[in-house]
């Protein structure tokens, strides 16, 4: 009786065993390793967007509707790979500084206005899913159109008055600036 083909099958399986214990834990730690890749931690000053899947949520009238994206205000969340992709906008305050040469006055006499705006993503849900849907990877356009929009208003608030009106009222002016 020949015992060395039984000592063979023996050694094999000996190294099979610990070569699938070895593979096992790697493969493991490989999970974690990529697991660990799609948790996000947002600071407090951002907001996530994860955008990829169709998810349901309550519309501004309450109804459920479709979107192909979801806002995270600070905190983490997990991010499923191949499916979802993640992107951050800051909430962070930035100013725009407006100057405005010969905007007409009420009487048609020509003024320069300077001022500063300080300006964030509002933390109403509604208006941050709007600032995604049109700002998203886009934050210098963002400010562009905000400085427009705003050079819009002074010129609108300027051109309904009169300058001794400017000129005296200025709390009036300020406060028309920021109610506008």
């Amino acid at each position: 009786m020949n015992i060395y083909p039984l000592l063979a099958e023996i050694s094999i399986a000996k190294a099979v065993i610990p070569a699938l214990i070895i593979g096992m834990v790697v493969a493991l730690l490989f999970v974690g390793w990529a697991m660990t890749k799609r948790y996000k931690r947002i600071p407090p000053n951002a907001i996530g967007v994860i955008f990829g899947k169709r998810r349901v949520v309550a519309g501004p009238d309450g109804k459920p509707m479709e979107v192909g994206f979801k806002l995270v205000n600070g905190g983490s969340v997990f991010v499923l790979p191949i499916l979802e992709s993640y992107a951050e906008m800051s909430t962070e305050v930035f100013q725009i500084d407006i100057l405005e040469n010969d905007v007409p006055s009420k009487k048609n006499v020509g003024v320069s206005v300077a001022g500063v705006a300080t300006c964030s993503i509002s933390p109403i849900s509604e208006e941050q899913v709007n600032a995604a849907k049109n700002f998203l990877g886009n934050e210098e356009q963002m400010k562009v159109m905000i400085g427009k929009i705003l050079r819009g208003h002074l010129r609108a608030i300027v051109g309904g008055r009169e300058i001794e009106e400017l000129l005296r009222e200025r709390t009036k002016f300020n406060g028309m600036v920021i109610n506008e």
